[in-house]
């Protein structure tokens, strides 16, 4: 809306190359104030150690995790453009190694989003035209075209591209391309109808183009629009208006987001974006857009996740994401995009041996990822791939926790305990998240001043706690706490449900909770996973990706 004001702050229809030169700053400097609170609120949380400054590298990073995908060409491009408004060294800009205050950060973001946003223009222009696409067609597809096309023809997978340059995909190809595109239906009825129109629209070489993919996901678009307008009718008029404010609420009302999600960058840029033509109240057509927007935007961001787990993983490589990747769908075979607890033992059983068939090693890691044990499991692929990760370092963990005089059982439970304080973390705890689950977890089995002793070992600084840190806090603790140390280490685990609860948002209705049921039984942890003893060799993990070609992928064409 505050760029529509300047727009038509000239009373003419067309505008001549100076009055663009004269509005484009305009356009830019309300922008960045427009952007500049939610950037903000981006690079503190970013800063993870309290420097007041970022890496040129760390910025892009960010930016790459929460769906803005800049490819080297534009980044440079843009490097080059804020050195030129900076006065800053291009070649040290270059490097990535420059480092950049708050302004600076939000100087050089809106720069990129400016360029992306130009380049995806271009892009869709484009393949609209070789598309022969009509006008209808374009505003149809407008959010989803350079995706879907980029998905169909490219392969990539560390970019949820499984397609082939060749533009045309055998049948397995077009399964496998639209599961990764997120319009796949959870519906088995549904999934067969899907597979039938792709067998139907196959040509005699068994391949299908890319007009005829594009066919395929109208339907399946239209589907997912219709979901939505139902999930929305349950909870709204048919015929209602809503501020583009309240958007946010709505999704989460009827699950599109969570209360974890809603206020990812990701997710504010959609909602504040609206419709994209600044309108004020917006119906049911617009908010089912909105739904599917965040929806992708939510899978892309996902997708970066998962590849920074893999790549950072020390032994993983490319070839690992792609193994695991189509280990994942194999094992899911409802295509769910989740494993439930008898497909996930399934994928233990193929992947690490009989081994993880004990009750209490799957238990444990679930723990871990922050699942309960006792309710319906349902396993994305990031905690896959993390549970993947915890038997691949069990010796090394093993080994840490010997160093302090821990056993192979109480090494194993800490581990449990401490990756289940922020189960989405790569290997490390934020010192707050840490200092706030003891300081509830220890009242009752230490003196407050007797923890801060202990939280000494871990220096001044800010920095992320990784588990041997972890490990010296515990020892020091395990001296000094008054009763079993073991239940110490369950309330640590269950640090989160000792919280106060949170003040209800505005216009949000509190219901009472029923009255509590009787605690379940805790399984006890010891010997919780020495039935995996022995070396990663002795119970079959190798740590490349024939593990998994060989047990699984025979018979599967990919």
């Amino acid at each position: 809306a505050e760029v529509r004001k300047i727009l038509w702050s000239l009373d003419v229809l067309e505008y001549n190359f100076e009055q663009f030169s004269q509005m484009l700053p305009k356009v830019r400097q309300t922008l960045m104030e427009l952007r500049t609170p939610r950037l903000h609120a981006l690079f503190t949380s970013v800063d993870s150690y309290n420097r007041g400054t970022l890496s040129i590298a760390e910025t892009l990073d960010a930016l790459h995790l929460r769906a803005v995908n800049a490819g080297d060409a534009l980044v440079d491009e843009a490097l080059r453009t804020f050195g030129q408004m900076t006065g800053r060294h291009e070649k040290l800009l270059t490097s990535r190694l420059a480092m950049l205050d708050k302004a600076s950060f939000v100087t050089l973001v809106c720069l990129i989003q400016e360029l992306t946003d130009r380049e995806n223009h271009d892009n869709l222009v484009r393949i609209a035209a070789v598309c022969s696409l009509t006008a209808d067609e374009q505003e149809f597809w407008k959010y989803d075209l350079i995706s879907l096309h980029a998905q169909f023809h490219e392969y990539n997978p560390l970019g949820a591209c499984w397609g082939s340059p060749s533009g045309s995909l055998n049948e397995s190809q077009v399964v496998l391309v639209i599961r990764e595109s997120g319009y796949m239906p959870k519906n088995a009825a549904k999934q067969h109808t899907v597979k039938t129109m792709i067998s139907n629209a196959l040509r005699q070489d068994g391949t299908l183009g890319f007009t005829d993919y594009m066919k395929i996901m109208q339907y399946l678009k239209e589907l997912d629009k219709e979901r939505l307008r139902r999930l929305i009718d349950d909870v709204t008029d048919k015929s209602f208006s809503m501020p583009v404010e309240e958007v946010g609420s709505l999704l989460r009302e009827i699950g599109v987001i969570t209360k974890a999600t809603a206020d990812r960058f990701e997710v504010r840029e959609v909602l504040e974006d609206g419709d994209g033509r600044g309108t004020r109240f917006l119906g049911r057509e617009e908010i089912v857009v909105i739904g599917q927007r965040v929806h992708q935007v939510l899978k892309v961001s996902q997708n970066a996740r998962e590849c920074q787990y893999v790549m950072m993983g020390g032994d993983w490589d490319e070839s690992h994401f792609v193994s695991f990747r189509k280990a994942f769908h194999y094992f899911d075979e409802d295509m769910s995009e989740v494993l439930e607890r008898d497909e996930l033992m399934l994928a233990m059983d193929q992947l690490r041996g009989n081994v993880w068939r004990a009750t209490s090693n799957v238990n444990l890691m679930l723990a871990a990822l922050g699942l309960d044990p006792s309710h319906k499991i349902e396993v994305n692929f990031l905690s896959f791939l993390r549970m993947l990760k915890m038997l691949d370092e069990i010796e090394v963990r093993r080994q840490q926790g010997a160093s302090m005089g821990f056993t192979r059982d109480r090494t194993d439970s800490l581990f449990s305990s401490f990756q289940a304080l922020e189960p989405e973390s790569n290997a490390v705890v934020s010192r707050v998240t840490l200092e706030k689950a003891l300081a509830r977890a220890t009242a009752k089995w230490c003196t407050s001043s007797q923890l801060g002793d202990a939280l000494k070992s871990l220096g001044e600084s800010l920095v992320p706690v990784n588990f041997q840190a972890f490990l010296r806090v515990l020892k020091l603790l395990e001296a000094v706490v008054e009763g079993d140390f073991e239940e110490c280490l369950d309330d640590i685990q269950r640090w989160e449900n000792n919280l106060p609860p949170e003040p209800p948002e505005e216009g949000e209705v509190v219901e009472e909770e029923p009255p509590p049921e009787p605690e379940p039984v805790v399984q006890t942890r010891s010997s919780v996973m020495e039935a995996a003893g022995g070396t990663l060799k002795e119970i079959g993990f190798v740590r490349t990706a024939d593990v998994i070609k060989t047990s699984v992928m025979s018979g599967l064409d990919m």
